[in-house]
């Protein structure tokens, strides 16, 4: 604990324990966040050969270079053990009726308010206007939640909501659609937000 003789009997021009220690919590923090970044590229990696497991061969390289934001999926929907990458706005077949388009704006997620638009068809391309929709969110490595969002249902098939993160990093969308179509309970989807 710093007293206040400590400070007084600092040598003139010489910081006091207490400034050398807040000089140095800054750089602390910064390694912490770029390593628990790290972390998190990794686990967004493509992992359709790995089937959702890390490869403990990577090396050091393959790690900087997924550290990059350049290049990284940003949007990814998980189901049934899998994980698919998506352009924005693109699609992907939940079930054998239907399909799910994902639309994130701003895109790419360079900040914390996002709008995100979940498109739901048929797999012939009618909307499907009857579905109620949430997501349960976190972080996927600072477990700063879980917080539950209602999207509201703006026709055609179109259900929106409003995301007001506050960190960078990835995160797990969790899905609850409730529909008269079969959908997946384990579909989530991860969004990775980071600044250009």
């Amino acid at each position: 604990m710093i007293t206040a003789s400590d400070v007084a009997t600092a040598p003139e021009g010489q910081p006091t324990r207490s400034r050398r220690r807040a000089r140095r919590l800054p750089i602390a923090f910064g390694m912490v966040t770029v390593s628990l970044s790290g972390v998190g590229l990794l686990m967004l990696q493509d992992d359709s050969t790995s089937e959702g497991t890390l490869s403990a061969q990577s090396s050091s390289s393959e790690f900087l270079e997924a550290a990059s934001p350049t290049g990284v999926p940003r949007i990814r929907v998980r189901m049934g053990g899998g994980l698919t990458s998506l352009q924005n706005g693109g699609d992907i077949a939940i079930s054998e009726a239907v399909r799910m388009g994902v639309t994130v704006d701003p895109y790419p997620p360079t900040t914390f308010d996002i709008d995100i638009d979940l498109d739901l068809t048929t797999t012939d391309g009618a909307p499907i206007a009857d579905a109620s929709v949430a997501i349960v969110w976190d972080m996927v490595i600072m477990g700063h939640g879980p917080f539950r969002t209602e999207f509201a249902n703006t026709g055609g098939g179109h259900y929106q909501a409003h995301l007001d993160l506050f960190m960078f990093g990835p995160w797990e969308l969790e899905t609850e659609i409730d529909s008269s179509y079969d959908i997946p309970d384990d579909l989530s989807i991860s969004l990775y937000v980071w600044p250009e």
